[in-house]
């Protein structure tokens, strides 16, 4: 239970290191990471989204994206134009995001600490809720 002053709040918490910080990639290290402030500029960092393929009968209605998924959601949730077609009206997010299964992979390292791993579980799952409609889904791939 969560401490409230001298009162519990009567709710469960899960509590880590770094819990009040966010994480932003190292611009010089691509793999590695830094805590920094919640309202560090860089937090906010808007990437542009390449259009590649298009899918479906209509295909502005679905996206797939390749690439970091919090850049994604962030530039979903940012860009004007996207902001305007996608906040709180996506149906589905689907996320594949690193397991943390220890390993060390060709294109990402996978032996995150596990407040690490919480911390960018947690940023992406709040960006895809402000996506989502009251009727969307989150499916996030861990195994």
């Amino acid at each position: 239970m969560a401490q409230n002053g001298n009162k519990l709040s009567g709710k469960l918490e899960l509590n880590w290191v770094n819990k009040n910080k966010t994480l932003i990639v190292n611009d010089y290290e691509r793999t590695k990471y830094e805590w920094v402030e919640p309202n560090d500029y860089r937090v906010s960092e808007v990437r542009l989204l390449k259009e590649k393929e298009q899918f479906g009968k209509n295909p502005s209605d679905n996206l797939i994206i390749c690439g970091d998924s919090l850049h994604a959601l962030t530039s979903l949730s940012k860009i004007p134009e996207y902001r305007k077609k996608y906040v709180n009206k996506v149906k589905l997010i689907y996320i594949d995001p690193p397991f943390n299964t220890g390993q060390m992979f060709a294109n990402y390292d996978d032996q995150l600490e596990h407040s690490v791993w919480l911390t960018m579980m947690r940023d992406r799952v709040l960006k895809a809720y402000e996506l989502l409609s009251d009727d969307g889904s989150l499916w996030v791939h861990l195994f």
